[in-house]
């Protein structure tokens, strides 16, 4: 699609530090998005791949990293842990159902972050994960706040 107008690198903004990796620790998030897709690794895999950013202090408005629950899977294993992790998203959002993904967006969760390297993706550079996800505190999200159980991905 052509423009209306050439867009010139020296035209925009220069960013301050919006591409390095969110320093490991814990975060009031807002879950900003929720789609439904199959598994790259596991096509036979639909999950939920949530969209989170971080909701206020020194690093607002940053993206945390995708977090993903496999809702349906042929594999026992991929769906016994899939439910786990349902359930305590679930948990952490105050929810006792849904029926539609969307229902989550809007949600105030308390995410940590650690990170974690791997030699076969990025050059072996370490990579932000989120760890656990927990109820927010009362005063940041007014829904039920079951903080004892963490979700590790």
């Amino acid at each position: 699609m052509r423009l209306a107008k050439p867009i010139s690198l020296k035209d925009l903004p220069k960013s301050s530090n919006d591409f390095d990796i969110l320093p490991e620790g814990q975060y009031l998030a807002r879950i900003d998005d929720v789609k439904v897709d199959f598994g790259k690794n596991k096509p036979q895999n639909r999950q939920m791949i949530i969209s989170m950013v971080v909701a206020d202090g020194k690093h607002a408005k940053r993206f945390l990293p995708r977090t993903y629950i496999v809702i349906e899977s042929p594999n026992h294993e991929d769906l016994a842990r899939g439910q786990e992790n349902l359930r305590k998203l679930m948990e952490a959002c105050g929810m006792d159902s849904f029926e539609d993904t969307n229902d989550f967006i809007g949600h105030q969760v308390l995410v940590k972050v650690k990170h974690k390297a791997d030699p076969n993706y990025n050059d072996g550079q370490p990579q932000a994960n989120i760890s656990s996800i927990k109820a927010a505190p009362k005063a940041a999200d007014s829904s039920n706040s079951n903080s004892s159980d963490d979700l590790p991905f």
